[in-house]
């Protein structure tokens, strides 16, 4: 299933990169997310690069009865960010891949940061995938709203934290 999502800030490309490849605010990101625990890993992969990963463990309450048969009580989800350099105007592009290790559900696809006018649009395009016989189109549906509610929390805790600054 196709996600596409885009979100704006108020702030210019570098300064949302420096957050997005803060610890301190990957933090926030994952406790307002409703991490029950989370890990968060930065490696600087050149001057200007970055590979953010965290790992998080989160209830499976909402989700539906017949994933969380075989989901369990909880999700154990990494997320990894790789980001490149910038180019001269700021824009930044990089992959994220965001895995269910508990289950065969996966989402794959292309960063982005750009500028527009004062502000930056990070914006997300990718796939969910459910690799579930018979039932992966349902799975993927009931992820899909779930990876849309994540970029919505980090984008109300980029706001929120941009505001801080």
């Amino acid at each position: 299933m196709r996600l596409s999502a885009k979100i704006q800030y108020e702030a210019d490309p570098k300064a949302v990169f420096d957050m997005l490849t803060c610890e301190a605010f990957q933090d926030r990101k994952c406790v307002a997310g409703g991490a029950l625990s989370h890990e968060v890993r930065i490696e600087r992969t050149a001057p200007d690069a970055a590979t953010v990963t965290t790992r998080r463990t989160l209830p499976s309450d909402g989700v539906p009865d017949f994933a969380r048969s075989f989901l369990g009580q909880t999700l154990q989800v990494c997320q990894v960010e790789r980001w490149g350099p910038a180019a001269p105007d700021g824009t930044r592009t990089g992959e994220v891949t965001v895995t269910v290790e508990n289950a065969p559900v996966r989402f794959s696809g292309r960063l982005g940061l750009s500028p527009d006018g004062q502000g930056t649009v990070e914006s997300f395009e990718g796939e969910v995938k459910a690799s579930v016989p018979l039932l992966g189109a349902k799975v993927e549906r009931v992820v899909e709203p779930v990876v849309r509610g994540a970029i919505r929390v980090e984008h109300s805790t980029g706001v929120a934290w941009l505001a801080d600054r």
